[in-house]
């Protein structure tokens, strides 16, 4: 499972829109958007963020593919 993968799951799951990350998060909803697709990158504060807004940790991510 990708990064984004994880992301997407778990907004789908809390039933967050990009919209309302990208507010509490205060980022533009395309940059937001774009990540969760897997087709744009974030800078490391950013994802915290959305990680925060998600309630994710770095355990949510162990099995991740690491694109090396």
């Amino acid at each position: 499972m990708s990064i984004a993968e994880v992301l997407e799951e778990r907004r789908v799951a809390r039933g967050v829109s990009y919209a309302e990350i990208a507010r509490r998060c205060s980022m533009n909803p395309d940059v937001v958007s774009r990540a969760f697709q897997g087709k744009g990158e974030l800078k490391a504060g950013q994802f915290l963020n959305i990680c925060r807004v998600l309630g994710l940790n770095s355990s949510n991510f162990e099995m991740c593919e690491t694109g090396t």
